[in-house]
């Protein structure tokens, strides 16, 4: 039998594998990459928090005060590891869960679909694209974040900076794209090329998420940009 603490890594090893098995999935039945990802996020991190409160009920606790308990916790670990005091509050962090997840799936995503070819994806990453819509989810999302008082409405609050946060991540991962698409057309040694686009994205998540969102306006790999790269390369 599975000691109390050690359930919740299954479940996370659980979601790992439905995810990847979702998504591998859905690409086979020719569903494109964006809403195959987004649809293996949904139902894997819907799965993973039903069963992780289902555990916590279990045990007696409420899922909030168990995540809060951990969260404390890590925060205290972290600042006796780095020897320094900076204000973290664990309701903030809790409060943001829900974004965590879909991000750390959102990467895993990633790994996969940039580590593992399946037979069923016609897709190159290269080419991903958030669809134009989300701009709206985006940009009501960043009008609320800032404009809702966190005080007077905290979880209303918290809810559309949670929304800013998802979205602000799928325009992240097509900055990515596009950055891929034009360092892979460029002449220069490929480990420059690979550590270029290590620093760009482990560094600069704010100006890689900011490209990928003005490709809505731009479409950097339009024909138009493809000729003038061509040209000056």
């Amino acid at each position: 039998m599975l000691a109390p603490l050690s359930l919740p890594w299954a479940l996370s090893h659980f979601t790992l594998l439905l995810l990847i098995g979702l998504f591998t999935d859905l690409e086979e039945m020719k569903v494109p990459l964006f809403y195959a990802a987004v649809s293996a996020i949904f139902i894997s991190g819907l799965s993973f928090s039903i069963l992780l409160i289902v555990w916590a009920k279990s045990q007696g606790q409420g899922i909030s005060n168990i995540l809060k308990s951990k969260i404390t916790e890590v925060i205290t670990l972290s600042q006796k590891m780095q020897q320094m005091e900076f204000p973290v509050d664990p309701q903030q962090v809790l409060a943001m869960f829900p974004a965590i997840i879909a991000i750390a799936l959102m990467m895993l995503i990633f790994v996969s679909v940039v580590f593992v070819k399946t037979a069923g994806r016609k897709e190159q990453l290269t080419t991903f694209k958030v669809p134009e819509p989300v701009i709206w989810p985006f940009i009501i999302c960043l009008a609320g974040a800032f404009l809702v008082d966190e005080k007077a409405y905290f979880w209303w609050h918290n809810t559309f900076i949670n929304g800013l946060y998802f979205t602000s991540a799928l325009y992240y991962f097509q900055g990515l794209a596009i950055m891929g698409f034009f360092i892979k057309r460029t002449k220069v040694n490929y480990f420059l090329k690979a550590a270029v686009f290590v620093v760009l994205t482990v560094y600069l998540f704010i100006f890689v998420a900011a490209f990928g969102l003005s490709d809505v306006w731009f479409g950097y790999r339009s024909k138009a940009y493809r000729k003038v790269l061509k040209n000056k390369l």
